[in-house]
């Protein structure tokens, strides 16, 4: 059975190539801050879970300009497994994501409902992104 931390260390070089910052304005002076969660979701609780996480996710894209990317995808096998991708401006950004009334929120309504998280700081190395580009 593939270690977890292995497993989250590859989807971080496989998403690198697939994610990334080269298209928004303006050019930052630092690298972003990339970062990775893995969450398991209680069984049951998956549509409530992800119905808070995609209000705060698309608030904080919407309203926080250091919020470069939030993507968040389910394990095909096992649906409960979620796997969150975040791409922030610099450090500052994320901190203030952390303070921001919707991400409080995301907290406290999903507290109870995982399992398991397992939160991995990353080093980007190259970002490239097609999917946000024309919409």
């Amino acid at each position: 059975m593939l270690n977890i931390k292995k497993f989250l260390l590859a989807q971080v070089f496989a998403l690198a190539l697939c994610f990334g910052h080269a298209n928004y304005a303006p050019a930052f002076e630092q690298q972003p801050l990339v970062r990775m969660a893995h969450i398991a979701v209680k069984p049951g609780l998956r549509d409530a879970f992800i119905a808070a996480v995609t209000q705060g996710m698309r608030t904080a894209v919407q309203t926080e300009p250091g919020v470069l990317a939030l993507y968040c995808v389910a394990d095909k096998t096992n649906p409960d497994k979620l796997l969150f991708f975040e791409i922030y401006a610099n450090e500052a950004a994320y901190k203030a994501h952390l303070a921001t009334a919707h991400f409080k929120k995301y907290i406290e309504i999903t507290k109870d409902m995982a399992s398991s998280k397992v939160l991995l700081e990353t080093v980007p190395i190259e970002l490239q992104d097609k999917w946000h580009k024309h919409n």
